[in-house]
């Protein structure tokens, strides 16, 4: 049996990945951007750490009403609401409606009792014959071909395929909606743009105030691509210390596992 297959040669000296994991802990070098997202999120939900994150981004909440808030990471609200609907003539019925009243430009879509036919008006993969598929099912390439003068359609399949990474409820109608970036900056392509997209979404929710926050790793660059006032773009050092040049953590760390801190002193490829 094969081990260590994988080695490096340099001069006289013979590297193994695990050799080279002896010399680098995994929190020195790690750039995944969910990770980071995990982190903050355990942060946010230890007491008096929330209050401090919307202080230091400058957002206004009711202190009061602070208890009440949730957060949520890997928000994918629209898929479970879906989902909770069940299946069966009732709950056919209740998307039917989600969707014509949310596409009232389109026309020719089938009646509500026709649920092979309502699939394949919009493309679903794998078309049901008994349950109204949800959007995120529908076909890009055939949404594309069909509905090319209504980008609005493949807008809403986006808002239930797009997971914003964390998303804090501050009240029923105000919300907080943080996109977590490294070395990337915002997810755009020809015809989806990541942050209207997650605008979209909290929209669908009825959450009237909503403040979109975008972390990451410098705070130029990303501006060159997203040039929207309605976003606040910040680097992580902010997030996590109180002063840029790490001096003070902003958030209590002394209940933290031992990688934690030493993450967030020692990560190269986040500070450096």
């Amino acid at each position: 049996m094969l081990t260590n297959q994988f080695k490096l040669t340099i001069g006289t000296e013979k590297l193994t990945f695990e050799s080279l994991r002896k010399k680098r802990p995994y929190y020195q070098i790690n750039r995944e951007e969910r990770n980071l997202a995990a982190i903050l999120y355990h942060f946010l939900l230890l007491p008096g750490n929330l209050e401090k994150c919307l202080d230091s981004l400058k957002i206004d909440f009711d202190r009061g009403e602070l208890p009440k808030a949730e957060i949520y990471y890997e928000y994918a609200y629209l898929r479970d609401l879906w989902n909770n609907l069940g299946t069966g003539e009732e709950a056919n019925n209740k998307k039917y409606n989600l969707i014509t009243s949310n596409l009232p430009s389109i026309n020719g879509i089938p009646e509500r009792s026709k649920i092979f036919e309502i699939n394949t008006f919009f493309g679903a993969v794998n078309t049901s014959k008994t349950d109204i598929q949800i959007p995120s099912r529908w076909s890009n390439n055939y949404l594309q071909e069909k509905f090319a003068k209504y980008p609005e359609v493949k807008d809403f399949k986006h808002c239930f395929n797009a997971k914003p990474d964390l998303v804090i409820h501050l009240s029923p109608t105000k919300a907080v909606c943080i996109e977590t970036k490294l070395e990337s900056g915002e997810g755009r392509k020809k015809d989806y743009s990541q942050f209207e997209t997650q605008k979209k979404i909290m929209e669908l929710l009825g959450f009237t105030e909503v403040k979109h926050i975008l972390i990451q790793k410098e705070d130029a660059d990303t501006q060159k691509m997203l040039n929207n006032k309605d976003m606040i773009i910040i680097n992580w050092r902010k997030i996590f210390f109180k002063e840029e040049n790490k001096i003070s953590p902003r958030f209590e760390t002394t209940s933290q596992p031992n990688f934690i801190n030493d993450w967030l002193a020692n990560n190269t490829t986040i500070w450096e």
